[in-house]
C-alpha cells in the first residue's frame, strides 16, 4: 500500500506540471479528467500558487464529504466550502436571507442571485482566484452568482469529469475558458483497470503499472446474509495488511435505500456513518465505528485502498445512468475492489466474465 501511494503520488505530478506550463490572460481553465487522473493534486498546486502571488483563493465543491476533505489538504489561507454553504455564509454576510427548503424550486437560485445583486455588497468578500472542483455537479446559474464575488482579473479553474455526473446536471457552457483535456488514470492499478474496462467497456489511459491486488466477487441471495458476508471480508483484508481505517463500505445507493441503512455492525466491526446531523461547529455528525460506510453519492471524488462496494442488487439496471455510477465506484479503490452482488443483480454474469479473465 504504501508503495503503491508513493508511486501514485509521483505520477500525479505530470497533470499539475502540464497545467503550470500554460501561459495565457486571463487565466481560465477547464480541465475535464477522468477518475484518477490528479485533478485534486492539480487543485491544491493551483491554491498554492494563487496564495504565493498574494491572491484570496476560493476553493468550492458541491459534496460535503468531499469539501471536508478538500479543507483538511488546503493551505492555510484557501477558503474551501460547497457551493450552497458559500452562498448561504455569504448572504448572511449582506443580509439576506436563504430559504433552502424550496432550493428544489424552480428559479430559486435566480431569485437570490436578484436578491444579492440588489443587496449592499460592500461587506461581501471579492475573490482574486476561483477554483471549483467536481464541476459536472454545478448549474450555470451557480456560476453566473460566483462571479458577482471575484474580481474583474481573478484566475479560474474549473475541473470537471463528465463520467461522474450522477446528479444528471446539464453541462455549463464556459465559452472563456480554455480547455484541457486529460484521460491518464493515475490511482487504478492494473488488475482494477482491466476489469473496469472490461465490465463497463470504457475506455481511459492506464498509467498506474502496479498490479494491484485485483477484484474479488462474493454472491448472496437474501439481504441479511449481507452483514455476515462483509463481516468475513473485512477479517480477510485486515490479513493481508489492509487497517481499519484503509476499508470503505460504499454503497452504489442513496443514504435511505441502502440494504445497510438500519446496519450498524458488520461482523465484529462498528460501521461508521453519517448520522444527518451537524454539531455546533456545523460539522458532520458520525457514529462510532472502525469501518467508514458512505454512498457512491457522498464518496465520489475520494479514493481509499480497499473498497467494497454493496447494493449491487436487481435496481442495478443496465443503462447508462449505473453504467455511471459503477464507473464512479469502481474507480474509487488504489489497491483491491471487492463486489458483493445479489443473485438477481442483472450485472452478475458481466462481474464473473470479466474476473475470470483477470
Amino acid at each position: 500500500k504504501s508503495k503503491q501511494r508513493m508511486v501514485y503520488t509521483q505520477l500525479l505530478e505530470g497533470l499539475s506540471e502540464v497545467i503550470d506550463s500554460l501561459e495565457f490572460s486571463p487565466f481560465r481553465l477547464r480541465v475535464i479528467g477522468t477518475a484518477g487522473s490528479g485533478k485534486t493534486q492539480v487543485t491544491m498546486r493551483f491554491c498554492e500558487q494563487a496564495l504565493e502571488r498574494g491572491e484570496r483563493p476560493l476553493l468550492l465543491c458541491f459534496n460535503r464529504p468531499l469539501s471536508d476533505k478538500l479543507r483538511k489538504l488546503a493551505p492555510e489561507g484557501v477558503t474551501v466550502n460547497t457551493y450552497h454553504g458559500f452562498i448561504k455564509e455569504t448572504a448572511e454576510q449582506v443580509g439576506v436571507e436563504i430559504d433552502f427548503a424550496k432550493a428544489d424550486e424552480p428559479g430559486f437560485w435566480r431569485v437570490i442571485q436578484d436578491q444579492l445583486l440588489a443587496a449592499t455588497l460592500a461587506a461581501a468578500p471579492r475573490w482574486d482566484c476561483l477554483v471549483v472542483d467536481e464541476g459536472q455537479d454545478f448549474k450555470a446559474d451557480w456560476y453566473d452568482i460566483l462571479q458577482m464575488f471575484l474580481n474583474e482579473d481573478a484566475t479560474q479553474l474549473w475541473l470537471e469529469d463528465p463520467l461522474q455526473n450522477l446528479r444528471g446536471t446539464d453541462p455549463i457552457e464556459l465559452p472563456e475558458f480554455v480547455t484541457y483535456r486529460e484521460t491518464a488514470n493515475f490511482r487504478t492499478p492494473i488488475s482494477i483497470a482491466g476489469f473496469i474496462k472490461g465490465t463497463l467497456e470504457s475506455e481511459f489511459e492506464q498509467r498506474n503499472l502496479l498490479p494491484g491486488l485485483g477484484v474479488a466477487l462474493y454472491d448472496y441471495e437474501e439481504n441479511d446474509e449481507l452483514a455476515e458476508i462483509l463481516g468475513r471480508r473485512i477479517q480477510e483484508l485486515r490479513k493481508v495488511g489492509f487497517g481499519y481505517e484503509d476499508i470503505a463500505i460504499v454503497s452504489c445507493r442513496g443514504t435511505q435505500s441502502t440494504a445497510l441503512a438500519g446496519v450498524s455492525q458488520v461482523g465484529k466491526q462498528k460501521l461508521r456513518k453519517f448520522t444527518g446531523k451537524y454539531n455546533a461547529n456545523n460539522e458532520q455528525i458520525y457514529t462510532d465505528g472502525e469501518i467508514s460506510f458512505e454512498t457512491i453519492f457522498r464518496f465520489k471524488g475520494q479514493q481509499a485502498p480497499a473498497v467494497i462496494l454493496v447494493d449491487l442488487d436487481k435496481t442495478m439496471k443496465r443503462d447508462d445512468w449505473h453504467t455511471g455510477i459503477l464507473y464512479c465506484a469502481m474507480t474509487r479503490p488504489t489497491v483491491r475492489l471487492e463486489l458483493v452482488v445479489q443473485k438477481d443483480c442483472p450485472w452478475l454474469e458481466t462481474f464473473q466474465e470479466n474476473i475470470d479473465q483477470e
